[in-house]
């Protein structure tokens, strides 16, 4: 009874401490809940803050890829011009934090997009760094994978923002995965009306005029249609420009007189381009080249400008002189072909079911320089980021 006794008392000690421990635990994850919690939102805040900075960076270095030729007037313009560009890129400004873009030149051959995104107080910046070294100044740029028949002659410099299957025969160098967005080139606007068709008779010659445009031009079998620009530049539109196998377009230049030739589809045969001056063709559908008998003095030039979309088929046993520029158009070089020149486009391919580039007897070499458009940039590429 006595040790029954001794037993009072104990119980509400023991329920107090029990209760005070209880409490101080509680308090603990109490605290380690809000703790949490609020760092689980600071987290979320970071992670808007890093996406909205991110996407800031992207939308102006997306733009500077497409339009490298605004580099310039971006630097200038400053906070204004860059909010400018994207608003136009993205539509979440004012749906989200604030955000700083600006845009910093390194070197010669780089810049910097930086972008810094707030939310809720909590700050994260990224950093885009572009490179570029003008024009691709090698025989083949093309944005997408090449892969050359192995007993194609190869020689100059090549470039693909895909993979390189190389032929036997390359003397040059090559870089694989360099995705540069070249800018598209801009076409002279189209004319009100096309007044009608033109068939060249023995010899038909164009001299010079402003514009002369054509639903279709015909050079007949054993027809020559001259176009002259030796009193002045030349400029000819017409949907579509056909060849007889034994017709012939001679171009007789003379520097600082341009012949623009402007055309839907075109189908070459026997070319000749004379004198010291440039022919420049632009081409919007279709280019065909079929067993020309091409001759290009030393001193004239012949450049290809392709429209988006636009297919560009150099045949079995023809030949091509001259510089083509089509970021965006496809070229296909089929077996025995023979490329001089340069070319800058979005996919360059083999014709027909086989997806090797050429075959047997097909030639590609690099000659002229990029210097002949009248372009004074080059593409961007990205080089890395940096958070």
């Amino acid at each position: 009874m006595g040790f029954l006794k001794d037993e009072k008392g104990v119980a509400l000690p023991l329920v107090l401490i029990i209760l005070v421990v209880a409490g101080l635990l509680g308090s603990a994850l109490w605290s380690y809940s809000v703790g949490d919690l609020r760092q689980a939102v600071r987290e979320e805040y970071r992670s808007r803050a890093y996406y909205l900075a991110r996407a800031g960076a992207e939308a102006l270095a997306r733009h500077i890829m497409r339009y490298p030729e605004d580099v310039e007037a971006i630097l200038e313009g400053g906070e204004q011009k860059v909010s400018e560009i994207i608003s136009l890129e993205t539509d979440f400004l004012g749906k989200a934090g604030e955000l700083q873009v600006s845009l910093q030149r390194l070197d010669s051959n780089h810049i910097a997009v930086m972008g810094t995104g707030t939310e809720a107080g909590v700050t994260e910046s990224v950093r885009i760094v572009l490179a570029t070294e003008g024009f691709f100044d090698g025989v083949v740029y093309s944005k997408g994978s090449l892969n050359f028949h192995s007993n194609v002659l190869l020689e100059g410099d090549i470039a693909s923002g895909g993979t390189i299957k190389l032929p036997n025969n390359f003397n040059g160098s090559y870089q694989e995965n360099l995705s540069i967005d070249f800018p598209p080139p801009v076409f002279p606007d189209e004319p009100e009306a096309y007044s009608g068709d033109l068939s060249a008779g023995a010899p038909l010659e164009i001299t010079a005029s402003p514009l002369q445009a054509y639903r279709k031009i015909h050079i007949g079998n054993k027809q020559r249609l001259i176009i002259s620009a030796q009193s002045g530049p030349v400029t000819i539109q017409a949907r579509y420009l056909e060849m007889h196998n034994n017709g012939s377009l001679e171009c007789v230049t003379q520097a600082g007189h341009d012949i623009i030739l402007v055309v839907d589809e075109i189908v070459l045969k026997q070319v000749t381009i004379s004198g010291d001056g440039i022919v420049y063709l632009y081409v919007r559908s279709a280019a065909n080249v079929q067993t020309p008998h091409a001759v290009i003095s030393d001193q004239a030039r012949l450049v290809f400008y392709l429209d988006k979309g636009c297919m560009m088929d150099i045949h079995a046993n023809s030949s091509f002189e001259g510089l083509v520029y089509g970021p965006e158009a496809t070229v296909s070089i089929g077996g025995n072909a023979d490329f001089t020149g340069a070319m800058i486009v979005e996919q360059l391919k083999g014709i027909g079911g086989n997806a090797k580039i050429g075959a047997a007897g097909t030639e590609i070499r690099r000659k002229y320089s990029w210097d002949l458009l009248d372009l004074d940039y080059g593409g961007y590429w990205l080089v890395y980021w940096t958070e």
